[in-house]
């Protein structure tokens, strides 16, 4: 749950600010749209913290 709303939050912060520049570059793909980005982030920061925790718990029992 931890990665999923740190990914929710990285795509509300790269979408909102400017200095990125990642809402041009997303509107000007015909078929995807904030929402995509926000899914995508949000699933990828999620399977990144499950993996992560299940390396650190395995490694804690060796």
């Amino acid at each position: 749950m931890m990665g999923a709303a740190i990914g929710l939050g990285f795509a509300f912060v790269a979408t909102r600010s400017p200095n990125f520049g990642v809402t041009p570059a997303l509107l000007s793909l015909p078929a995807f749209r904030l929402f995509d980005f926000a899914l995508t982030s949000a699933t990828g920061f999620a399977i990144v913290a499950a993996l992560t925790g299940l390396a650190l718990s395995e490694a804690e029992e060796r």
